[in-house]
């Protein structure tokens, strides 16, 4: 896939279920939920206010949402924001090749 012109919209998790199917969702997903918001943390208590469910009971990937509606998990999300001249902030995350939303904005 060609990368040049998709950059990172937002965080967001991917709250996998495979037994069902919601609409409007990310391209690439087939099954499940995703949920953005400006920081992962936001996410977590979002899904906990939506289910009662608290996301260490849900298998579910950390990553983000891109302007070509794909959800990605945090290491593509790195190299996608490294290409657009994305990261702002250069913290010690960074070194694992993994994207954090502290790095972007």
């Amino acid at each position: 896939m060609d990368n040049t012109k998709e950059y990172i919209v937002c965080s967001a998790i991917w709250y996998i279920d495979a037994m069902k199917e919601h609409v409007h969702q990310p391209k690439n997903v087939a099954h499940g939920y995703v949920l953005c918001g400006l920081r992962h943390h936001n996410i977590i208590a979002l899904n906990y206010d939506l289910t009662g469910t608290k996301t260490t009971g849900m298998e579910s990937v950390q990553g983000f949402l891109t302007s070509a509606n794909r959800f990605v998990n945090r290491k593509e999300a790195h190299e996608i924001a490294e290409l657009q001249d994305q990261i702002v902030h250069k913290s010690g995350n960074l070194h694992d090749g993994v994207l954090y939303s502290e790095d972007i904005y």
